[in-house]
């Protein structure tokens, strides 16, 4: 049995020794084939990215002759001109023109500070006459409009007819020669021609000067042949809006200002004469509504800086703001 088995080992070791010598042969074959085709692969990659190169160089040199010939061919041709344009630089280039800067002072109205007289209608019994004024001719009452206590001229006949201000000693000259006027006047809508006059004399106590009267239509102001159209108004005298215009009038010695609401409207630098009261009327026969209120009329001589220098403080009535709000009206800007 023994012998047996050897028998069949020696048999079998010659074909167990080619079978393992077959997969080595296979082994290696497989492993050349991979390389050779790895190569062929890597090969191939690498012509191809070779031939885009050479064309790309290719390509290069063709648009480098082609400008130069272009260049060539410019520089060949016979000019037009005598004259040689040197070549811009970007700041060669020319340079747009500034606009320049316009500094002016629309609005510059400074209140007096010094209160010669001032009426707010505050306690005034509606239906009554005025109780700081006196009256010329015409019919004018206390009322109430837009929720304010108003001056109400109901019909005020001829100007220079109205009212003025119930001043002790009105018949002598009361305005000193720097002061200022304020009040607001009511202007209805689509009413044409209502206007609100004031002469620099009191109509009633003093002598008539020769000074012209100022004239206030709801997008206009009027002094002779002086007049200004509010800025963007299409129409003097009429308006689709109503409306409270503020009036502003500044005098210096010879010098008139005036001003409605954030807009300076005249600036007249001499006038003759010397304004010595004022009076308030209003141009209409008819019934309407003709309105002003918050009228005041101060000194205007110690400018304020001046005032802050002298007492340390000074009180000013010119700085207003809206109704119920912490807004501030344009015309306060001038004390600001």
């Amino acid at each position: 049995m023994k012998n047996l088995v050897l028998l069949v080992c020696f048999l079998l070791t010659p074909m167990w020794m080619s079978a393992q010598i077959t997969l080595e042969k296979i082994v290696k074959k497989t492993e050349k084939k991979v390389e050779r085709r790895v190569e062929k692969k890597i090969d191939k990659g690498i012509d191809k990215g070779l031939d885009a190169a050479e064309d790309g160089i290719e390509e290069g040199v063709k648009s480098e002759n082609k400008t130069k010939s272009e260049s060539k061919n410019t520089q060949s041709k016979p000019s037009d001109s005598t004259t040689e344009t040197p070549a811009t630089s970007p700041t060669d280039a020319p340079q747009e023109p500034q606009k320049p800067e316009l500094v002016w002072n629309k609005y510059d109205f400074v209140p007096g500070t010094e209160i010669i007289f001032e009426d707010n209608q505050e306690g005034e019994q509606n239906g009554e006459f005025p109780s700081k004024w006196d009256l010329k001719t015409g019919t004018i009452e206390n009322a109430e409009f837009d929720h304010h206590n108003v001056i109400y001229f109901r019909e005020t006949g001829n100007f220079p007819n109205g009212i003025l201000p119930l001043i002790e000693n009105s018949s002598s000259d009361y305005l000193p020669d720097e002061f200022t006027i304020e009040f607001d006047c009511y202007f209805m809508s689509e009413k044409y021609g209502q206007n609100y006059k004031m002469i620099f004399y009191d109509s009633k106590n003093q002598k008539r000067t020769d000074l012209n009267y100022l004239q206030f239509y709801i997008n206009n102001a009027k002094y002779g042949e002086n007049e200004k159209l509010f800025p963007g108004a299409a129409r003097s005298n009429v308006d689709k809006t109503a409306k409270w215009r503020h009036i502003a009038i500044s005098f210096n010695k010879r010098a008139l200002k005036v001003y409605m609401d954030d807009a300076r409207l005249l600036n007249i630098p001499n006038i003759t004469g010397n304004p010595t009261g004022i009076t308030i009327g209003a141009l209409d026969h008819q019934e309407g509504e003709y309105f002003i209120k918050n009228i005041r009329i101060a000194k205007g001589a110690v400018p304020l800086y001046d005032k802050l220098l002298t007492d340390g403080k000074f009180v000013t009535t010119g700085i207003k703001f809206d109704v119920a709000k912490a807004s501030i009206k344009p015309e306060s800007m001038g004390t600001i």
